[in-house]
C-alpha cells in the first residue's frame, strides 16, 4: 500500500484531502482502523497524537494520517519504520506537510511513493489535486466535489495540531504498548538514546503491571 505526501502552502486543501480519504475508505472496508493526530469523528478512527502503536497487532486494513509531519517530536525514528510498516503489513500513510517539495526532507521524500499538491476551490466546495508518481514520473488530476458537506462531518477545520508534552508522550506509549515486545518498540520510536529507552522502560514496568500480565498471557508462560 502506498505512501503520499501531501504540499502545499497552509489553506490549500491538505487536511481537507486526507480526511475526505479517509471517509472513503471507512465506507469501503468494514475492518479498518485509522490512526490520526487529529479528531475524526468515525466509529473506526483512533485520535493519536504521538504516533505511538500496538506494533504486534497491526492489521493489514490500517491508514495512518499525519497532519503537518514536522510537528512529530519523533519523526527520525518514525520515518526510519515507515517503509517496513507500508510493505509488509499493506498500511496506507499520508502525509501532509506545509513546505514546497523541495523544502521537504530527502528522507521522507525517499519513503513515498507519490506527491500529491491539492487546491481547494471554497466558492463552489471542489478541491481538485495532482498526483505525482514518483517512480515513474506519472501525473494524474483528480478532483472532488462538495467536499465540505463531507468534511465538516467528521472533521473540524478550526483544530490545530497539538505538541506533544513529554509527559504525554510517555503515556501515549502505555496506552498504544500491549505488551513488553509493544513497549520496546514504541520506546525506539520515542528515542534512539538507549540508556533513555532503559529508564523509561523500568519506569513503566514498576507502575503498569499490565505489560507482564499481558505478555505472560501471549506466550503461555
Amino acid at each position: 500500500m502506498p505512501i503520499a505526501i501531501i504540499t502545499n502552502p497552509m489553506g490549500m486543501g491538505k487536511t481537507l484531502l486526507i480526511t475526505l480519504y479517509s471517509l472513503l475508505a471507512s465506507i469501503l472496508f468494514n475492518d479498518f482502523t485509522i490512526y490520526a493526530n487529529f479528531h475524526l469523528n468515525l466509529k473506526n478512527a483512533v485520535y493519536n497524537p504521538s504516533m505511538f502503536f500496538p506494533i504486534k497487532n497491526m492489521k493489514r486494513n490500517t491508514l495512518i494520517l499525519i497532519d503537518d509531519i514536522y510537528t512529530m517530536r519523533n519523526l527520525d525514528s518514525f520515518l526510519s519504520l515507515l517503509v517496513n510498516w507500508s510493505r509488509k503489513l499493506g498500511i496506507t500513510v499520508l502525509i501532509t506537510a506545509q513546505r514546497t517539495i523541495g523544502m521537504v526532507d530527502k528522507t521522507i521524500r525517499f519513503v513515498s511513493d507519490y506527491l500529491v499538491k491539492p487546491k481547494v476551490y471554497k466558492n463552489v466546495g471542489i478541491v481538485v489535486f495532482d498526483i505525482l508518481e514518483l517512480k515513474t514520473g506519472k501525473v494524474y488530476r483528480k478532483y472532488c466535489k462538495n467536499v465540505f458537506f463531507y468534511s465538516n462531518l467528521i472533521y473540524d477545520t478550526n483544530e490545530v495540531v497539538k505538541f506533544v508534552s513529554e509527559r504525554q508522550y510517555i503515556k501515549e506509549i502505555v496506552k498504544f504498548s500491549d505488551d513488553i515486545d509493544d513497549l520496546h518498540d514504541n520506546l525506539e520510536l520515542y528515542t534512539k538514546n538507549r540508556a533513555l529507552r532503559k529508564k523509561i522502560f523500568k519506569e513503566i514496568i514498576e507502575n503498569n503491571p499490565k505489560f507482564l500480565i499481558n505478555t505472560i498471557n501471549k506466550k503461555g508462560v
